[in-house]
């Protein structure tokens, strides 16, 4: 079954065979990959069974008419390696997020979602709301909702829940629900933009784009204390969640690792480790996160700091220590990703065989 084609050409990031310039000048040149998710070339008794599988790991869908008739749906999506966009037009259909779902992949981003035409309806915890088009509203894979749509044409941004940390509290206080503020109309537009653009985007400009959208993401989603309160709730459900919450909050302290987070959040290691194992342990997790951090840091135009000063912020003394696990996590080196203004994995040269395969991609 072929779930998706790629528009790019392979291209080796970690060939050996050039200098550091110029394999940096030839990283940042990469061009975006574009993957297409679509029924059409399926035959129509079996094209919402094909959705149904691709979306099966993240969502369970049900058609508005019979299974047998035709189901149109297609996504162009485009990896971006922290973050992950997708146009798509789609038939009627309800769906479910479960937590099953929640639990089975660890995939649980949140989803800016730009409604074009047509209209989702989401119930989750005490309510629902619908997101009209011309809207721009969000969606919370961290906990369950249902929903329904009907035919629609959306742009839609994932955003890794450990990447964009500094905005939990007001995009889990506004999930599943459209937004609303003076910011919302130059947020919506910022994105109709980027979807132009993306197809002719470079690997070395995804940096300024998240800068950009970080900016507007703080401006469009102050959350008042009321929110923030209030997006505690869902968010403090979950251990998980909240020793993650945790780790990023204190990824620059020396101290950080399984002894302070247990005494911090009144916790036992076997209890800590049982959390981690599907995340590859927990210290594992938490080099990644410093890893990440470190890219986006060295990415950033405005971060002027010596690359020794950034890896000491997030751990390193040893600065050697710190180049060979940045190049095996990212496949290639800081002096690199500050050259080429990289800020975190590169879009794969392989398309990915199911949607949620690519949608995990932005969270190894």
């Amino acid at each position: 079954m072929t779930a998706a084609k790629t528009d790019q050409a392979s291209d080796d990031p970690s060939d050996p065979a050039s200098g550091d310039g110029d394999r940096a000048a030839r990283i940042a040149d990469r061009p975006v990959r574009v993957d297409r998710f679509t029924t059409e070339g399926h035959k129509p008794r079996h094209q919402f069974a094909w959705w149904y599988a691709l979306m099966s790991p993240i969502l369970e869908v049900s058609p508005v008419s019979t299974p047998e008739a035709d189901f149109h749906a297609s996504g162009r999506a485009y990896d971006l390696g922290c973050l992950h966009l997708v146009s798509l037009r789609m038939n009627s259909l309800s769906f479910r997020h479960t937590q099953e779902h929640i639990e089975g992949t660890g995939i649980d981003p949140w989803c800016l979602t730009v409604m074009k035409t047509g209209a989702l309806a989401c119930d989750a915890n005490m309510g629902g709301s619908e997101i009209t088009a011309g809207s721009l509203g969000v969606l919370s894979f961290a906990e369950p909702f249902t929903g329904r749509a009907s035919a629609t044409d959306t742009l839609n941004l994932f955003l890794n829940r450990d990447d964009f940390h500094d905005f939990a509290a007001g995009l889990d206080a506004i999930a599943q629900r459209p937004v609303s503020g003076p910011m919302t109309s130059l947020l919506r537009e910022f994105l109709l933009n980027a979807e132009v653009y993306l197809p002719s985007m470079k690997a070395s400009e995804v940096s300024m784009f998240l800068e950009s959208l970080t900016l507007l993401l703080r401006a469009a989603v102050s959350p008042s204390g009321e929110a923030i309160a209030a997006a505690d709730l869902p968010v403090s459900a979950g251990r998980f969640n909240l020793v993650r919450r945790h780790i990023q909050d204190h990824l620059a302290s020396p101290d950080l690792g399984a002894a302070s987070i247990c005494k911090a959040l009144n916790l036992s290691r076997r209890q800590l480790y049982y959390l981690f194992e599907p995340h590859g342990g927990v210290a594992g997790f938490i080099k990644q996160r410093r890893l990440t951090a470190a890219c986006r840091a060295l990415a950033n135009s405005n971060d002027h700091r010596l690359i020794s000063t950034i890896a000491y912020t997030y751990g390193y003394t040893n600065q050697a220590l710190f180049s060979r696990h940045f190049q095996a996590e990212f496949g290639f080196g800081p002096r690199e990703a500050r050259a080429a203004k990289l800020c975190g994995y590169l879009p794969q040269a392989s398309a990915p065989k199911s949607f949620a395969e690519w949608l995990g991609r932005g969270s190894r």
